[in-house]
């Protein structure tokens, strides 16, 4: 066998390990989604304002901004920023008018954003331009942006701003949660029921409404062009087409029931969001099948859900009592834990086949069980696993502990064991020159198995003990040559193997 030994500054060569944390894409958008997803959590400590979060959105540039605590709190996607209101007591709300103008309320306060002429960011008041008598209020739970007008909700009273003059609109029972769906104001007013709002500015009860005097109403959401999603505390959802209120039965029902919180989300692909006020946030799908979760079971680090919003990137942010938390909804991808099984925190491959989604790991290798969903382990598997390779709609892999072993569904089969220490078998490499060849390294070498189809397997060919590195990583030159990484420093050796009638020997 002929070897040339050539030294490099650099070895070009990665491993193919990865650490800590694997990923896996998962299929279709209205599926139940495999593994947890990816969520960043934004403590109280990294943003240095209040822990509690009431409201979010974003403006017309892409900053968010966050009912926070401590006042507005303002986030670039790199800086954090609080702008303050004169009043002690935080943000309870925001809403954005047609202009890309911020309305703010908080407690016994209620205004907007502006700029100075340094481009600094304030808070305007709009105190001033409520009459006298109606200026003393609590929180503004609520805002809405409705027909031109920005509309303040407290107790018993909404405050109607069209820029120039501010109405009001009492109420003897008091209000509860509105929405502004398909240009229509809706509202729940407790001891009434849901109702709408009039051209006059008054209330007017919808058909069936009055079932809704006692019982909370959380979201009020777009289901499609005739009907709305109506989420309730206790009694679970409903969809109205403006007669009548027809129970729908959804896979969270009993994860939401006494939790269901304001103000769930419509996507644009018929999916929602349904947020609660203690146990995270969930995915459904248009026919209310359980997509995914967003709880302090699969990593949002407060339960306690108190707005959600879907930014323009496609971005879900989760306004918390204890913080702030996001999660891509445009990803991918999901993460796969020890919480769901995994046995290591290092795994080598991942790899999908006849349906099956397979692990390589520090301890053999795994499965998938996407019904049980939970990894398991194949039994008999053990030691470090390396790369999968797929060959003629067969799987192969090695393992140092095992050697080359096909996979055979949740089992194996030995293709080359590995005894007292003799092939701990590392990278699998097929040919090019050759697909019916493939090279494997091992810890005192490389050995080449070529596929037998009267055997139909693949069996030994060849070995050569020249020390290559642990990572074993090779190529193959146009010519049949190979190029290994070498297991001294800053060298790579070249293998001219002979083949005569497709046999090969080093």
């Amino acid at each position: 066998m002929k070897k040339t030994i050539f030294p490099i500054l650099k070895r070009p060569f990665f491993s193919l390990l990865f650490i800590f944390l694997f990923l896996v894409v998962y299929e279709g958008l209205a599926q139940e989604q495999l593994g947890k997803p990816l969520i960043t959590n934004y403590r109280y400590q990294d943003y240095g304002a209040s822990p509690s979060n009431w409201w979010g959105l974003e403006d017309d540039k892409g900053v968010m901004y966050f009912a926070n605590g401590s006042g507005i709190l303002q986030y670039d996607g790199v800086n954090w920023q609080v702008i303050e209101l004169p009043r002690v007591g935080g943000v309870r709300s925001l809403i954005k008018d047609d202009n890309g103008v911020i309305y703010v309320g908080g407690v016994g306060e209620m205004g907007y954003i502006e700029t100075d002429a340094k481009g600094e960011f304030h808070f305007k008041t709009l105190l001033d331009k409520i009459p006298e008598e109606h200026r003393s209020f609590k929180d503004v739970w609520e805002i809405d942006y409705y027909k031109g007008r920005v509309i303040f909700r407290t107790e018993f009273k909404l405050y109607a701003w069209d820029g120039q003059n501010m109405k009001i609109i009492p109420s003897e029972d008091g209000y509860h949660v509105g929405n502004v769906v398909n240009d229509i104001y809706y509202l729940r007013i407790w001891g009434v029921g849901l109702s709408v709002l009039k051209e006059d500015d008054t209330f007017e009860l919808v058909p069936g409404g009055e079932a809704f005097a006692s019982e909370r109403i959380y979201a009020i959401l777009p289901y499609d062009k005739d009907q709305l999603l109506i989420g309730t505390r206790t009694q679970g959802f409903y969809l109205y087409d403006g007669k009548e209120f027809k129970p729908f039965k959804t896979e969270i029902d009993e994860f939401i029931k006494d939790k269901l919180y304001l103000p769930g989300i419509a996507l644009e692909d018929g999916r929602f969001i349904l947020n609660t006020f203690s146990d995270g946030a969930y995915l459904i799908d248009h026919n209310g099948k359980f997509i995914q979760k967003y709880t302090t079971d699969n990593g949002l680090q407060d339960g306690s859900v108190d707005y959600i919003y879907v930014d323009s990137r496609g971005v879900l942010w989760m306004m918390l009592l204890n913080g702030i938390s996001s999660s891509n909804l445009s990803s991918n991808f999901t993460l796969l834990d020890s919480d769901m099984g995994l046995s290591t925190n290092i795994v080598n491959d991942v790899y999908r086949f006849n349906g099956i989604l397979y692990l390589s790991n520090n301890d053999g290798l795994a499965y998938l069980d996407e019904e049980d969903k939970i990894i398991k382990a194949i039994p008999g598997t053990f030691g470090q696993g390396t790369n999968f390779l797929e060959i003629n709609n067969r799987l192969y892999v090695g393992t140092n502990g095992m050697g080359l072993i096909e996979v055979k569904g949740k089992s194996f089969k030995y293709v080359r064991e590995n005894i007292n220490y003799d092939f701990r078998a590392g990278i699998i490499y097929q040919s090019e020159s050759d697909p019916n060849r493939i090279y494997v390294s091992h810890q005192q070498g490389i050995i080449s198995f070529y596929f037998d189809e009267i055997r139909d397997q693949f069996i030994e060919e060849s070995f050569t003990n020249e020390l290559i590195s642990n990572r074993g990583n090779m190529v193959e030159a146009t010519d049949g040559s190979l190029w290994i990484e070498s297991s001294i420093e800053s060298q790579i050796i070249r293998f001219y193997p002979k083949i005569v009638n497709k046999r090969l020997s080093f």
